[in-house]
């Protein structure tokens, strides 16, 4: 932890945790906060089912306690759970999922938080057409963008693997040229380690293709256990963000049961440490820190 204040990286890191209403009560979560914020974490970001699953003001005071912000959260539970889609040949499904995910930037709005969209594109089994399904899935970002920018929320199109899900944004490349297209300022790309591990050349090429259009970064071995188990380069990846200027948030996600909770955030924070650690001095210097 000492560590990462003193280079004073421009750029932080979050642990994601399941949505509150996922745990057996208000203990449970507290204690994994607690255990995020012990290993070295400033920030969480949720795996929420709806915008709905937080108590605003006790889960502000929860976080308040343990000193952490929220930096994020996810949607894609609304997909699964309602099949709800911009990409829907159905204008009802359209309108609801627009609907919802305003409704999430109006929550983000109140904890500086990024909106991660993903699944809630749909996926090629909702509309096989891809030209159709992306002029639908463009015309009600416009929507929802300008939305955002009221709010002054960022929503992050994450691309995922054509494996995990059959989207219509598999590389950074195609996301950014969906902000593009789009051309709201609210709008911005996502990174995720592990689905570029799969889509993509190289971690560097993805994010040199995502530039300074990338707002958030989630951080997750190739097998999407502990770091280190796979072959996930978090230096590549720290002096690649470095060197495009990146100013936000990385969200750690460790999707295994094993080591317990507590365990696999200390490991994680302390990879994270030994990446920042190996990280050239002129890396850090010409980002404008001090060792």
């Amino acid at each position: 932890m000492t560590l990462l204040r003193r280079t004073m990286l421009p750029f932080d890191f979050s642990y994601i945790l399941e949505s509150p209403a996922y745990y057996a009560g208000r203990a449970s979560f507290l204690e994994d906060l607690r255990s995020v914020q012990l290993a070295g974490f400033t920030a969480i970001e949720l795996q929420l089912k709806s915008p709905y699953d937080l108590e605003q003001a006790e889960f502000r005071r929860l976080l308040h306690g343990e000193g952490l912000r929220l930096a994020g959260f996810q949607t894609g539970s609304a997909y699964r759970s309602q099949r709800l889609c911009l990409a829907s040949p159905d204008a009802i499904t359209r309108r609801r999922a627009t609907d919802l995910l305003k409704q999430y930037v109006d929550l983000a709005a109140q904890f500086g938080a990024v909106v991660v969209f993903g699944l809630l594109q749909g996926t090629r089994a909702d509309e096989s057409d891809s030209v159709a399904a992306l002029d639908r899935i463009r015309t009600h970002l416009t929507e929802i963008g300008d939305h955002a920018t009221a709010a002054g929320v960022t929503v992050a199109i994450e691309p995922v693997n054509r494996y995990e899900a059959d989207v219509f944004h598999n590389t950074v490349e195609d996301s950014a040229d969906t902000v593009r297209a789009v051309g709201k300022p609210s709008l911005a790309v996502m990174v995720d380690t592990f689905h570029v591990n799969i889509e993509e050349r190289s971690q560097r090429s993805a994010i040199l293709a995502g530039g300074s259009e990338i707002a958030h970064v989630h951080l997750s071995e190739t097998n999407r256990g502990l770091f280190g188990t796979g072959h996930l380069n978090l230096r590549e990846v720290f002096e690649t963000l470095q060197e495009i200027g990146y100013g936000g948030t990385c969200s750690v996600g460790v999707y295994r049961e094993s080591p317990p909770f507590a365990q696999r955030c200390h490991h994680s924070f302390e990879m994270i440490q030994l990446a920042v650690h190996s990280m050239s001095t002129e890396m850090l210097t010409n980002g404008g820190v001090e060792r």
